[in-house]
């Protein structure tokens, strides 16, 4: 008997504490219903998390900003998502978001969990997004407000117009602003990964970045991404990586050192000097020098004397003579 009367006591116990966090959340409803303007609260101006109202105790159900987040990119999408697990399966969170143009709604949705996202397109200009977060649990409850600006839903375009070249082994990359309006060189900070490198390299504040002592003769694939510097007011989420652009290989150019420039030049000199000394060779025998009389008779020719060739003797005549005795025994 005594242990049935205690799981009676248990079991009303249970159903009291169910009644009570129901009524606490009908009246959350009620509360919502009529004292939310969704776009009307522009009495609150800066984006911090601020508490509406709640019950005497509130300590179980506490939230921190990093329990939810929206960020609006250049595809005109808007994501919203928020985690409340750490409060457990008894917590009951009502999520209403507002999408504001000024005190005009865009779009109002509502959904009924501790764990969730949002996710739309909107063509329409915004101003601000509204969060509100009503949360029961062991009867304790509190309306939680939330306004994000424009500025701090906007998610950066990344850099644009990237060119890069070398220049002295070194490698230089330039870039242009992600955006027109309301951008400023110091307030952004930016990360670019060259390919095959591993970590990206982090720099703020600046347009360009040199990368020393590269091999020029080899290519390389650069993207960039950016985000507001956290010491400005603004989205610190990292915008997409760009698409990346490829700097191509300078063509290989032999630098000749001293050594081969001064062994180049005495080659030269001593093939400079056999085309000469074959070309002299080669003159003689094309052109042989013409042939000239003794030095005697040039002598002679320079005084002008007169060569006179000794005369000639006449030819002796020989005489033979015969006797007839002869000549009859010849006969």
């Amino acid at each position: 008997m005594s242990s049935l009367g205690s799981d009676r006591r248990q079991s009303f116990k249970k159903v009291g504490m169910m009644a009570s966090d129901f009524l606490v959340l009908i009246f959350l409803l009620m509360f919502e219903c009529t004292n939310t303007d969704s776009c009307g609260d522009d009495e609150f101006g800066f984006s911090d998390l601020l508490q509406l109202s709640s019950s005497a105790n509130t300590s179980l159900i506490e939230i921190d900003e990093k329990n939810f987040t929206c960020l609006f990119y250049p595809t005109h999408e808007i994501k919203c998502s928020w985690s409340f697990q750490f409060l457990g399966m008894e917590a009951k969170v009502i999520t209403n978001i507002s999408i504001c143009n000024g005190t005009n709604p865009v779009q109002t949705q509502e959904y009924e969990t501790s764990n969730g996202s949002h996710y739309d397109v909107i063509e329409k200009n915004i101003t601000h997004v509204i969060l509100h977060f009503d949360i029961v649990m062991h009867g304790q409850w509190a309306v939680y407000y939330y306004k994000y600006h424009y500025e701090d839903l906007e998610v950066l375009p990344p850099p644009s117009n990237i060119q890069g070249f070398f220049k002295d082994n070194n490698l230089i990359v330039n870039w242009s602003l992600p955006c027109q309006n309301d951008c400023r060189v110091d307030h952004l900070e930016y990360e670019l990964l060259i390919k095959d490198q591993g970590t990206p390299k982090h720099m703020s504040g600046k347009l360009s970045y040199t990368e020393r002592n590269v091999d020029c003769t080899q290519s390389f694939t650069v993207s960039l991404r950016t985000r507001i510097s956290e010491a400005y007011r603004g989205s610190y989420h990292w915008s997409d990586w760009s698409q990346p652009i490829t700097i191509k290989a300078k063509q290989s150019t032999y630098q000749p050192t001293a050594a081969v420039v001064v062994a180049a030049s005495l080659g030269l000199l001593l093939a400079l000097l056999l085309v000469v000394c074959q070309s002299f060779r080669l003159s003689k025998h094309l052109f042989p020098p013409i042939p000239s009389p003794p030095s005697k008779y040039l002598e002679s020719l320079q005084i002008n004397e007169q060569f006179v060739s000794p005369a000639v003797n006449p030819e002796e005549e020989i005489t033979i003579v015969t006797t007839k005795n002869e000549k009859t025994q010849s006969m």
